[in-house]
């Protein structure tokens, strides 16, 4: 049997190869193949690469990165290749039929889905083959996948931004007709995939934040209608399901630092449901951030989210809590005492992210804003902003999880009241610009610069020390 032929090239399509036809290297479809009608596919899609040489840039920012904070686990050594089980062009579903389209979808399958699910988690989780079949049978969704595969492309290609944002209107009409019309009963999987979806698209814009909060709302309402699947569904079907409960969460938990209308997990038929969702014994419910841990999109228990929105959502208000908020307060203070203890336990080993005691701090903040008693305690803040200072060069920044990093970050950045306390969160905020390429990053760090510029302004604040009325402004969210 003869030898798999190397490709004769050090870079281009595997079409200009073929034809030894000089390659432009545009992604997802070069000129040459547009000019001629051809299928442009790529070696790291479809076709082993001879190893001797260099892939000349990664098909994604993050997915040849390793992920520091799975001890060098990377993407690639993980990922499946899906290429042979997806479905042929011919499958694409209408309106979907140029190849362009289907270019798109393959990247999306490719570069982009094994990246939405954490390096650290469960081997399972890198199965995606349910959401790529879903697409086929539901065009809303297909729409969706193309969209943010547009807007993800490593290059900047105005005409797939253009047709990735045609997807996206598609996907957005059609849903909408779809609801007028009674087409969906609100259960189906495709409806809650979509849904996930268009959350990540927005959050990859990258001109200030996200208009999420409707797509994180409707995903709540989604969840509020459905059943968790048997344990004897397939397997892929029960990663889908918990990837998208987990993606809920994280966007609903952590977005409501942003915008103070968005709160889904005030509702207590929402949290209810959820909480039906989170029996795999694989998964224990103490884990704290900071843990190696396997699940695939939530780096701690789903616990701990929930108890971090509760605090964030008692602390925005800017008066003394009354009796009954009180009680909730020493309630939630009691109750993160625990994971704190926990939490600092594992700390000791130097192998460990410290993103978990960034947590710890940041909520801390929260707490002692809301503190009956805060006019008693002395340096409590300054403690806290010390300690953030000396834990933030030791971050292991994975760049497709930009929210984990900004919530704790923005905390402690608006109690920083001196330019070089201010510098180390400027610094670490513009990696995650550059790193995470979304939208939010940019508007966390001008959202800390007008706190940093104003806070001395707001003089109904009272005789306050300035790093509460820093906090106090960033929780105003106007």
């Amino acid at each position: 049997m003869g030898s798999v032929a190397r490709l004769r090239t050090r870079t281009g399509c595997l079409e200009c190869r073929r034809r030894r036809k000089k390659c432009d290297e545009k992604r997802p479809l070069c000129a040459g193949c547009s000019r001629n009608g051809l299928r442009c596919t790529w070696p790291s899609e479809y076709q082993p690469i001879d190893r001797r040489r260099r892939c000349p840039w990664p098909a994604s920012p993050s997915t040849t990165s390793p992920s520091p904070s799975c001890n060098g686990t990377s993407t690639q050594s993980r990922t499946p290749d899906v290429s042979a089980s997806l479905p042929p062009f011919s499958a694409m579903p209408p309106p979907f039929r140029l190849e362009e389209h289907f270019n798109l979808y393959c990247y999306f399958a490719n570069s982009l889905l094994p990246t939405l699910v954490r390096q650290c988690s469960l081997p399972k989780y890198s199965d995606q083959t349910y959401i790529l079949n879903l697409a086929v049978q539901f065009p809303p969704l297909m729409g969706a996948m193309i969209a943010v595969a547009a807007v993800r492309l490593p290059r900047h290609d105005e005409s797939y931004l253009h047709l990735g944002l045609k997807c996206y209107h598609f996907s957005i009409q059609n849903l909408r007709e779809g609801l007028a019309s009674d087409k969906y009963k609100g259960n189906e999987d495709y409806l809650l995939a979509t849904t996930i979806l268009l959350c990540i698209w927005e959050n990859c814009q990258p001109d200030g934040i996200p208009n999420t909060s409707h797509h994180v709302v409707a995903a709540g309402n989604l969840l509020r209608l459905r059943c968790p699947k048997p344990r004897s569904s397939s397997q892929s079907a029960l990663v889908f399901e918990r990837t998208c409960v987990e993606s809920f969460i994280y966007h609903s938990s952590l977005l409501m630092l942003f915008d103070r209308s968005l709160d889904p997990l005030a509702d207590p038929q929402v949290l209810e449901n959820i909480q039906r969702y989170f029996v795999d014994p694989d998964h224990p419910d103490d884990a704290g951030p900071g843990w190696t841990n396997t699940q695939p999109i939530l780096d701690a228990s789903y616990k701990f989210f929930l108890l971090t929105a509760d605090i964030t959502r008692l602390s925005r208000h800017n008066r003394p809590l009354d009796e009954v908020e009180l009680s909730l307060y020493y309630r939630l203070q009691s109750d993160f005492h625990r994971w704190e203890q926990t939490i600092r336990k594992t700390a000791n080993d130097q192998d460990k992210d410290r993103t978990g005691l960034l947590y710890t701090l940041a909520i801390r903040a929260l707490l002692l804003k809301m503190d009956p008693h805060l006019h008693e305690i002395s340096g409590g803040f300054e403690s806290l902003l010390h300690e953030s200072l000396e834990i933030i060069p030791f971050l292991n920044i994975d760049p497709n999880f930009v929210y984990y990093y900004l919530w704790p970050l923005i905390v402690l950045g608006s109690i920083a009241v001196n330019p070089w306390d201010r510098n180390p969160f400027r610094e670490i905020i513009s990696l995650l610009i550059i790193k995470g390429r979304e939208g939010i990053a940019c508007w966390a760090l001008k959202r800390l610069e007008t706190v940093w510029t104003t806070e001395y302004e707001y003089a109904y604040w009272g005789p306050s020390h300035p790093m509460l009325r820093g906090l106090k402004r960033l929780l105003e969210n106007d």
